[in-house]
């Protein structure tokens, strides 16, 4: 029965190969059915195109709008016509010339844009440009003129937006640098003002200090006093009585504490309690 098992085998396989030549073709078929319809469509945006630059040019040669209005009109009514939901429906001729119309006026009116970029500073699109045809050697001429002028009129006009941005970003940058140079100069002077006191200035301020807090100038005060003249800016009365309090406080209970266990803890030190309290 071997014959019969290739048999059936020769059938499947000139099978899969009819299949495979039929979703071949099938898909070649839709490819080119996809990219004529592309073709059309690309058509169909130039005309569009078209017919958005000769409007744009019929109001310009007619003074309505200066180069540089014009250039910015045309930039804008090319993105606003072929992007985004509102963008036109040119598979119709016959509504076409109306509909070019109706956008360039919305565009000039501001009734119409584009909020997918900033169209006053983007160029125009190369895509964009239509391939043109004109009736005859004058109006060709005429029309590479008014575009040349928008063009010009645009590239200076873009320039100066260029050299302004860079003033401002200039004098930002320099009024910066002038409130940073400002900020430092108050740190510092801050700084100076609120550094400790060397320990020469602080031990002549001590006695005064004493004095105004009503306290005698005995030596562990004045070394109370001293330690808080280098710590800190300003040092009241109060602040240096309560100081001298803490520290009485602390070597009373040293002192307690050595009489209750017989000596057996050492005798408070002055100069030990005072680096304590500091």
């Amino acid at each position: 029965m071997g014959w019969l098992s290739r048999l059936r085998d020769e059938r499947g396989q000139r099978r899969m190969a009819e299949l495979r030549q039929f979703a071949l073709r099938t898909a070649a078929a839709q490819q080119a059915r996809e990219q004529q319809r592309q073709r059309a469509q690309e058509e169909e945006r130039r005309a569009l195109c078209a017919a958005i630059t000769d409007e744009v040019d019929r109001r310009q040669a007619a003074g309505q709008l200066s180069p540089l209005r014009a250039a910015k009109v045309l930039r804008e009514a090319l993105v606003s016509a072929t992007r985004g939901p509102d963008r036109l429906d040119y598979r119709y001729a016959e509504v076409m010339p109306a509909a070019v119309r109706q956008l360039v006026t919305d565009v000039i009116s501001g009734s119409r844009g584009t909020d997918r970029i900033d169209v006053s500073e983007a160029p125009i699109d190369p895509e964009l440009l239509p391939v043109r045809t004109y009736a005859d050697e004058a109006h060709r001429r005429k029309a590479l003129g008014l575009a040349r002028a928008r063009e010009k009129a645009w590239a200076k006009d873009h320039k100066q937006r260029e050299q302004e941005r860079a003033r401002k970003r200039e004098s930002t940058k320099q009024e910066s640098t002038k409130q940073e140079s400002t900020k430092q100069n108050q740190l510092r002077s801050f700084d100076e003002k609120a550094r400790p006191r060397r320990r020469a200035e602080a031990e002549e301020a001590a006695p005064g200090l004493l004095a105004r807090a009503g306290l005698p100038p005995g030596k562990n005060e004045l070394e109370i006093a001293t330690r808080l003249l280098m710590r800190h800016e300003e040092v009241t009365p109060e602040k240096v009585q309560q100081a001298i309090a803490g520290f009485e406080a602390i070597h009373e209970a040293h002192v307690r504490s050595f009489r209750e266990t017989g000596g057996q803890t050492s005798w408070p030190s002055a100069t030990s309690l005072i680096e304590k309290l500091f």
